[in-house]
Formats: C-alpha cells, structure tokens, sequence
C-alpha cells in the first residue's frame, strides 16, 4: 500500500530517541518530586474527602515525617483561585511543608478531581477542607490561605470563623481585597488577619479603579484609617485580633503565585500564631529549583507526543499502512505567501474580540468550561473561515482538474479520497499513544502525588478522570473543524519550498506551522501579561473586559504549538496527515480540557 520499503533503521532510531526523552522526563520526574517531597521526608499524595452538602472534593496533602496524633503539627489550608487547581498552589505548599506544617492545597469547583455536583458551592467547597483537617488528631492548628477568587471561599470561612474555634489561627487573602467591594462582607473579629495585594493587579484596576482605591477600602473596614502602613502588625496575635496588611510594589496578579515577595509574607505572619515546627529563613526558597524541574519534565512530555507516535509509525505492518512517499513541495511566491499570513494572522485577530465576548454570554451548561470556550470558539470560527476559503480554492481548482487525496494532504494523487484502513490504523495509534501517555500521569500523579506544570499557571499536564473524560468528548467533536483545517495546512498551504535536506525540511515545517498556529496568541498573551507589568498599575494594553480570556488563556499557546508541531512533524514523516491529525486531536484536546475548570462562571462564583 505504501509503495515505499520497510526500514528498520527507522524503527531503531525512533526507538532511541523516544527511549532518551522517555529518561529526561523521569530523571526530572524524580528531581522535582526529591525537591518537593525533601527527598521522601514528606510524604505527597492526593486525597479526597466529603464537604458540607454530599460533594466530593479533592486536594493535594503535604504531610512532614514523624507528624503523627501523638506528635501533631499546625496545617495550613492553600485555596486557589478562579480557573486555577491544587497544583496552582504547589509553590506556597513546598516552602510550608519544608517548614513543618501539614499542608492541604484544595481544589475547588470543577477542578483535577472534585466534581462537578450540585452542591459544588463556594460555600461547601470552601468549609469542607478545614472540617476535614479539624477531625485529625495530627493537626494541632489551622491557618487558611487564597489566592485571587479564593478569598470568596476565605470570607466563607471569616463568617463563620466561631464554629472553627479553637483550630482556626489565621488567615491570610492573596491578591483579592477587591472582593469586599462585590459582597460587602466584614472583615474577621476573631481571627488574625492578613491582606496582601499588588501594587499592579489587573482585577483591582478592572473592579476598583487601581490597588490605592482597594487600600483605601481596607483602612475604613479595619478601622485603622489613615493610621494604617503598609506591613505594620496592628492588634495582639494572642488574643486573634491582629490585622496585617502588605502591598508589592509593581507586582501583578498572576505573579503573586510564584515570588518570594508573597510566600514570605505569608509565612512570616502565620508563623505569629502558629510557629514553624522546623524553622528556615524566610528568605530560604527552593520553590523555583521545583518549576524548572517540572517545566522540563512538561516540555520533556510535550516531546514524548511525536517521539512515540513516530514510534508507532515505524512498526512492521504499520509502517506499510500508514506511510507513503512524501511529495515535494515547490513551494509559493512571496504574494501567496502574504494573502496567508492575512488569513493566518490579521483574520484571526480580527475575530478575536468578538467572538471571545460572544462566548461568555454562551450557554454553557454543554460546553461547561466558560474559560475554555472562549479560545475554543475563536478557533472553530477561525477554521470555519479557513474552510470557507479551502471551498472556493478548490472549487475554482475542481473546474480545472480532478480533485484527488494529494490536494488534501490524504495520500498520493492515485489513491482513493478516505483509505479506511489507514484513517483506522491512525485511530489505533492515536488511542494507543493516549494510553500510553495518560497511563504515564496517572503513574507520577499515583507514586509521587505530583503533576508536570510550566510555572503553574501557563500549563498543567494532569490524569485523567471519568467526569472530565465525559466533558472532554464534546469539545474533541467541537474541535473537529479545527484539527481538520490545521492539518490541511500543514499538508498544502503551510509547507516552503524542498531543499533536499530532510532534517531541514522537517524543523522549517514544525516551526513555520508553530509560527502561523500559536503566534498570535502568544503574542497577545505576552503583549497583555508583560504589559500589565511595564505599567505597573494594574491597567493593562488590553481593556480588560474585552480581552478577559487572555487571562485564562496561558495553556492554549502550548496546545496549539503541540498541534501543529506533531501535526507537521508526522506528516513529514508519514507523507500524510491522518495519523498527526487524529493524535493530536484526541490527546491535545484531552491535556487542554484536563487543567481547566469545568463549571460555568455562575457556578463559581
């Protein structure tokens, strides 16, 4: 079928350089569980437990060695915010858990492990963490931390901070002071407190006009007034009155996850009430030693992809049904070139703004993440206009000449248009590598209580579920026109001119399709995010409300890269789409709808 020898050096080769991405990602497997972990003197692992209403919720647990009912030490509860999960918490937990504490990163609604339920509230999800950790004889105290949309689930907890008495010591809100302006809660009277924001936080801007308007909110409900400075202790710690507040200078939201200037603090405060079983400076971190290990070990398993799926390709009997002879490409001139990067680029960007803002006031009791189908549906309308034009190219080409498998990118110009047995065979390799690879996480994520992730917030790379695995269906069907379209590109529109050279050939082909499908993105992603930080007051080059899925958009660059790149990648090696398209689209799809909340915004607010 393939018309092309079996090459079993091929299959060699694949076998190796797999083999040697397959050891990167373990060695730094091992390096970032040693460094989170202490080398096995805290145990990590993931638990479930009840909260208030029936719901199932999930967390990550970090338990020091020898902490025991006869030994008991204070915990510290870490709640994430919006679109974000346990893992996103991961930095405040290494540098707690080094110092003693029990901690318990919670995941939230619609998050890695905690269900979508009925009684998923903010309210249940919210207590249910620290009634889990009250009813263990371990846990001498409690202090409770939040990062951004989480201090909604920390004003759960001040209004009813009496029924938690005498375990709950402190509480410490993270870049989300903004939220007493939406509820018009009271600050806590029997629990110490600590506030601490940035002096460049996008959401302060977009909700209060900037952090001085949100300072200015916090002096009258502490009651301090103008008497209030920036990191002075004011009340007495012993009696559970003390009120802190402390503001970074420069610092934007998403940053607060990953700066010592946050963590310290943190520390530093519930350290007054519950002291440090194992006490280290404070400005003794290794956080940052776990997130490049991680981030390698995440790049390492974005490699894994296509090493394994050319892998799969070079098998005897595969090989023979999946390949055929690639067709040299002549290239296109300089203005063909600039009419695609028009329908590449300025399309696409046109289309953003709309189409993102339409997709928040879409329905989403189907599609169930409103932070993923915000991206999502800007690229279905992309590929719908790619589309489009692929209609009336290849409708004025049809009045030329016969429209044969090649035009497509499906096999050579004398085969069938669908070689069933080839898209069947690409079927079994793509299930065969999502196996393969999602087996692999639930390894890591089952032994060592970890997942892969690039600085928390941009990707997380985590195991599946059976709920996610039911919602990730309907977007693998939504995206269908998406893949269809990337990798119809990547066989015609997309490809420069043959030099001959193969290893050449195959790198310009993965990073012009990288370019063309993830550059816009990135692009606006850095614009906004670096921005925000050159400003340094929270406002940001985009208006917030109209571009308010960039900033739940970090992960996207990294899927669409992967997709692209594989695509490309394996269509240079197979000479035909059908495998990179079906792979892709099943795993890629799977990682993206993996790290994101899956509850409607109403749900989680």
């Amino acid at each position: 079928m393939s018309n092309i020898n079996y090459d079993g050096k091929r299959l060699k080769k694949a076998a190796i350089v797999t083999a040697v991405i397959f050891a990167v990602m373990v060695a730094f497997t091992i390096l970032q569980w040693g460094i989170a972990s202490d080398w096995g003197n805290i145990s990590i692992s993931r638990v479930t437990f009840i909260s208030e209403g029936g719901a199932e919720q999930s967390g990550v647990m970090f338990v020091p060695k020898g902490v025991s009912a006869q030994n008991p030490a204070p915990a510290i509860i870490n709640y994430h915010g919006r679109n974000n999960s346990s893992y996103n918490m991961i930095n405040w937990a290494i540098e707690e858990a080094r110092r003693g504490y029990i901690v318990l990163n919670a995941d939230l609604a619609g998050t890695l492990e905690t269900k979508v339920h009925a009684d998923s509230s903010t309210d249940n999800l919210a207590v249910g963490p620290v009634e889990y950790l009250e009813a263990m004889d371990m846990v001498s105290e409690i202090s409770v931390t939040g990062h951004s949309m989480a201090n909604l689930s920390l004003q759960v907890i001040e209004l009813r901070e009496s029924e938690f008495k005498p375990k709950l010591r402190s509480i410490v809100g993270v870049g989300g002071a903004f939220f007493y302006s939406v509820t018009g809660n009271p600050f806590p009277r029997e629990t110490n407190y600590c506030i601490i924001e940035a002096g460049a936080d996008l959401y302060e801007m977009a909700v209060m006009g900037g952090t001085a308007n949100a300072r200015a909110m916090i002096t009258e409900l502490s009651g301090l007034g103008d008497a209030m400075e920036n990191g002075v202790l004011y009340g007495d710690i012993a009696e559970n009155n003390a009120f802190q507040y402390v503001e970074v200078p420069g610092l934007s939201h998403q940053g607060m996850l990953y700066t010592k200037d946050v963590i310290t603090p943190i520390l530093d405060f519930i350290e007054l009430s519950s002291p440090a079983p194992n006490p280290i400076d404070n400005s003794n971190m290794i956080f940052w030693t776990y997130l490049i290990c991680s981030a390698i070990a995440f790049l390492s398993f974005l490699l894994f992809i296509p090493a394994l799926t050319y892998l799969f390709t070079s098998l005897p009997l595969v090989y023979d049904i999946v390949n055929i002879p690639l067709a040299p490409s002549q290239g296109k001139s300089g203005k063909k070139w600039s009419t695609h990067l028009i329908t590449d680029l300025l399309i696409p960007l046109a289309l953003f703004p709309p189409v993102t803002m339409w997709a928040t006031k879409f329905p989403t009791n189907f599609f169930g993440s409103l932070w993923v189908n915000q991206i999502f549906f800007w690229l279905v309308a992309n590929s719908l206009v790619g589309i489009l034009l692929l209609v009336i190219r290849y409708y004025k080409k049809s009045r030329e000449t016969k429209l044969t498998a090649a035009d497509f990118g499906f096999g050579n110009k004398n085969e069938k248009m669908f070689d069933g047995k080839r898209i069947a065979t690409a079927f079994g390799i793509a299930i065969a590598v999502t196996t393969v690879c999602y087996l692999w996480l639930d390894i890591v994520m089952g032994t060592t209580g970890l997942d892969y992730q690039f600085c928390s917030m941009p990707g997380q790379l985590v195991r599946m579920t059976p709920q996610r695995l039911i919602y990730t269906i309907r977007y693998l069907l939504l995206m269908i026109p998406v893949y269809f379209m990337i990798n119809v590109n990547v066989a015609t529109t997309r490809r420069l001119k043959s030099t001959g050279n193969e290893t050449k050939d195959t790198v310009r082909a993965v990073l012009v399709n990288i370019l063309l499908s993830a550059g816009l993105l990135t692009a606006l992603v850095v614009i906004q995010f670096v921005g925000v930080r050159i400003i340094g007051t929270g406002a940001t080059p985009f208006n917030q409300k109209y571009w308010d899925s960039i900033s739940f958009g970090w992960t996207f660059p990294f899927m669409m890269s992967t997709a692209s790149g594989v695509s490309a990648f394996i269509h240079r090696k197979t000479g035909n789409v059908w495998v990179g398209m079906i792979t892709t689209w099943i795993i890629v799809i799977c990682m993206t709808i993996m790290q994101c909340c899956l509850v409607p915004a109403a749900n989680v607010a």
